[in-house]
């Protein structure tokens, strides 16, 4: 599922010099500013409650889409021999 404003990094240690445990985080890939030192907003202005359920439907749906692939990822990452550099 491609996400519009928010994924998934993922950093596991197959190209790393140093072995680690994967690392997961969700990062903001696109937001707006109401002013230029204001907080990031990840969705459009919503004049109704509608528009807003609409904006929180979409937020959830892309946090569950990187919840699966995050889960394939970490679930590939187990399966992967530790020696295999």
């Amino acid at each position: 599922m491609e996400t519009y404003s928010l994924d998934l990094s993922f950093m596991d240690d197959y190209k790393s010099q140093l072995p680690h445990a994967p690392i997961a985080e969700i990062y903001v890939k696109s937001c707006g500013h109401r002013t230029e030192d204001g907080p990031p907003i990840i969705t459009p202005e919503c004049v109704t409650i509608s528009e807003l359920e609409d904006q929180v439907d979409r937020l959830i749906g892309e946090l569950e889409g990187i919840r699966k692939k995050a889960r394939a990822k970490f679930a590939a990452e187990a399966r992967r021999p530790r020696n295999s550099r």
